[in-house]
């Protein structure tokens, strides 16, 4: 994709220049108040300020995890998408800082895998 195309699609959706990346269903498996948490400790230890965005449909027990993000973090730092067609995943995968995968229960997933195909770095857990 090219990288106007991709700057379109970010600004389109309020996505910074510098972020971190996750796609996937919000549901409790995917682990993400660990990665909230991960991303807090950036924002504390550190003086970079990068956006995180998370990217993916509605899934069980969301309300719980969209109550928890209001009480930890600063939500201006967070950008939640909802689901997003591949056109725009592609554009978020090619420029994120960096592509971050907490789960911890998988089939196979299949976005640290389309992370990688457009040449992002992935951190997975295993």
């Amino acid at each position: 994709m090219a990288a106007a195309e991709s700057a379109r699609i970010r600004n389109q959706l309020g996505v910074e220049d510098e972020f971190l990346l996750f796609v996937g269903t919000l549901e409790p498996r995917k682990n993400l108040p660990t990665l909230v948490k991960a991303f807090e400790k950036v924002l504390r230890d550190t003086t970079w300020r990068p956006q995180l965005v998370i990217a993916g449909g509605e899934g069980w027990l969301m309300d719980e995890f969209l109550a928890s993000l209001k009480d930890s973090v600063d939500s201006k730092r967070v950008r939640l998408t909802g689901y997003l067609p591949d056109t725009h995943l592609c554009a978020l995968y090619s420029s994120c800082r960096v592509f971050i995968y907490p789960s911890v229960y998988e089939g196979f997933g299949f976005p640290p895998l389309e992370a990688m195909a457009c040449g992002a770095a992935v951190i997975a857990s295993r």
